[in-house]
């Protein structure tokens, strides 16, 4: 073994370029593997945020099933790796050695590279998971500190990496026990053919492109539509499989028809070494066009993944404002407080608060109700299942009193009503004919108000003149504060309150600012959650681009030699060989970065209709961000494969 170990070691070292790009691949999975399972794992991430045990659940799950795609991937780039080296284990085979020997030298190839890319692989995940965390803590509002790392999000990678190794090489190991020596030594050469008609090709491209364009523009108008509707709409799966076929037909009949129509023109393939390359990339692309497709497709829901990722925090802050809109709102409920609310109760709160920050301003206003349910009856709530349901109410004094506390303009029912809906379901009731008999009178409906922040937590309640709501009982309390900073702990001051909740079976609190914490916890994790996958997805796809392109070159080499006995120079035959991998390589590549366009313009109109504009700007920088990134990372590979194709052809 120690013999087959030397050889291994041996052979890396002198297949060190045509190793290159997949021990690149293996680092930086394994950098990203680490630094998330240290995000997950770790005791920093569990200090500021409370996970349930089904969300750690959901996110291991998460990064074994990447892991799983990543083992597919690299078992994909390691068949890539034994064709450009199949004429070298056929020799050995034919001089004799057994195929165990051929077997445990490949296997000890791939196990000198798999650990050499775990010990780089963990050196550089540990500044990504520092870069991992800084994007929390900048979404949590917090300062970022170096955070320390956990051995259980270490031993996790090891044990991820060691599978990953497992399955990668199992298919290979395979294929080198039933191979037959004829095939390694005389590699069987695939004739590639043009595509028969090119022109019809062309044109499903046409139709494809318009279908990806057509459903940027069916989506935005979606939204739009449920912003204005208020309702969840289920279109959207369907436009996003029309957007995903388009992406996969438009790139597949691309492949297929512009080089076969290019090749068409006298003119341009009677240019230097055209002909050349037009006959390359036509039997590169044509072969490869489902390949390219399907890349293309996957780079491209990457980009939007992380791009939605951003824009889910800016809808979650838009949310806060309306369903916080007080520091701290005080419930309290049920017929013990029918005559006022617990003033002890509240003067407790009020000692508590005053511990993290100060009270500026309080203010009180009452929720009745009739005992009826006579509203309801114009909904959905109504009739069996709903029988305890009855109808809220709220003054016209108290109701424009909370609108003046709030900044917003007050309301003038003259003799009417108003419905204030908390969602969807209950603005689009059947309101048109509503009437409330209250006291010998009847009011009809004025209106159905959408706008206003959430003042009671039930489906909807009625703002009604201050006369017919005598003779109503109280129902609920309410008492909000104003701090004069919001500079504490929140989770630590919504410990303390909820403790005095259990104390007073009969009194919630809600905190402003804990609720930004949540959510901003929330977006936090799912922003990493993105990022990951889409780097991971990113980097398996040029791999695969690179693997493919130099396994590709090394059956050209002879057709390159040809080349330079026809009289083509160095300087010829290296743009040639530039213009192959180039348009090879970025055709899935340039259209996942184009799509930054059309979905950092619907993640802005998605930030804009949710009430948050301000943030606009800032998802349009992020769009831009998701694709120099892309392009960056999508350049140094290339550049990698482009001179590994040089030195190999040229």
């Amino acid at each position: 073994m120690s013999g087959n170990l030397k050889l291994a070691v041996r052979n890396v070292r002198r297949q060190f370029e045509n190793y290159l790009i997949y021990f690149l691949t293996v680092a930086l999975t394994v950098a990203l593997l680490f630094a998330v399972n240290n995000v997950f794992f770790g005791k920093e991430l569990a200090q500021h945020i409370d996970m349930t045990s089904d969300f750690k659940n959901g996110m291991k799950a998460l990064i074994v099933l990447i892991a799983l795609i990543v083992s597919f991937v690299l078992g994909y780039a390691t068949s890539f790796m034994l064709k450009l080296r199949k004429r070298e284990f056929g020799t050995y085979l034919t001089l004799g050695m057994s195929r165990n020997n051929l077997l445990a030298i490949f296997l000890a190839e791939t196990l000198v590279i798999c650990v050499t890319a775990l010990g780089v692989g963990i050196f550089f995940g540990l500044f990504i998971y520092q870069g991992f965390m800084a994007v929390i803590m900048r979404f949590m509002d917090m300062e970022f500190l170096i955070s320390s790392y956990s051995v259980r999000g270490l031993v996790f990678t090891i044990v991820l990496v060691a599978a990953i190794f497992l399955l990668a090489c199992g298919a290979s190991a395979f294929y080198l026990k039933k191979v037959r020596i004829y095939q390694l030594v005389y590699q069987e050469k695939k004739v590639a053919r043009a595509s028969r008609v090119p022109f019809l090709w062309f044109l499903l491209a046409l139709v494809s492109f318009g279908l990806i364009v057509y459903s940027c523009f069916a989506f935005e108008n979606e939204i739009e539509q449920v912003f204005a509707d208020r309702e969840a709409s289920s279109a959207f799966v369907e436009i996003f499989s029309v957007f995903a076929c388009g992406v996969v037909v438009f790139h597949i009949s691309i492949s297929k028809s512009v080089v076969s129509l290019l090749l068409k023109r006298r003119r341009l393939r009677a240019k230097g070494t055209n002909t050349f390359v037009l006959r390359q990339l036509s039997g590169a692309l044509g072969t490869n066009a489902l390949m390219i497709g399907l890349l293309a497709v996957l780079l491209t829901f990457a980009v939007i993944g992380v791009n939605v990722s951003f824009v889910q925090r800016a809808s979650e802050l838009a949310l806060l404002d309306r369903d916080y809109p007080f520091d701290l709102l005080c419930c309290q409920e049920d017929a013990q407080y029918n005559k006022k609310p617990d003033q002890a109760v509240l003067r407790e709160a009020e000692q508590i608060v005053q511990k993290h920050t100060a009270v500026t301003q309080t203010f009180s206003y009452p929720i009745y109700r009739s005992g009826a349910s006579d509203l309801y009856g114009y909904t959905k709530w109504s009739g069996a299942g709903y029988e305890g349901l009855m109808d809220s109410y709220m003054t016209e004094s108290d109701f424009n009193a909370v609108m003046t506390f709030l900044g917003k303009e007050p309301i003038s029912l003259d003799g009417e009503f108003y419905i204030v809906a908390n969602n969807a379901a209950a603005a689009q009731a059947a309101w048109q004919e509503a009437v409330l008999n209250r006291n010998g009178r009847k009011y009809r409906i004025k209106g159905v108000r959408e706008d206003v922040p959430v003042l009671h937590y039930v489906y909807f309640y009625a703002v009604i003149p201050d006369e017919a709501a005598k003779g109503m009982e109280l129902e609920t309390f309410y008492t909000a504060y104003r701090f004069s900073n919001t500079n504490f702990h929140a989770p630590d001051l919504n410990e303390q309150l909820d403790e005095l909740e259990e104390k007073n079976e009969y009194c919630n609190f809600l905190l402003r600012e804990y609720g930004r914490y949540e959510r901003n916890s929330v977006a936090a994790i799912l922003t990493v959650g993105a990022l990951f996958v889409a780097l991971v997805f990113l980097m398996l796809a040029m791999a695969v681009l690179a693997l493919k392109t130099l396994s590709g070159i090394a059956q050209d080499r002879e057709k390159y030699r040809i080349l330079f006995q026809l009289g083509a120079g160095e300087r010829q035959r290296c743009r040639a060989l530039f213009r192959q991998t180039s348009c090879f390589f970025f055709l899935p590549f340039s259209g996942a970065v184009l799509v930054s366009i059309p979905t950092g313009w619907i993640c802005g109109k998605v930030v804009i209709l949710g009430g948050t504009g301000v943030l606009a700007a800032e998802t349009y920088v992020t769009a831009a961000v998701v694709a120099l990134v892309m392009a960056a990372v999508g350049i140094v590979y290339y550049m990698l494969t482009y001179l590994i194709a040089k030195r190999t052809v040229i």
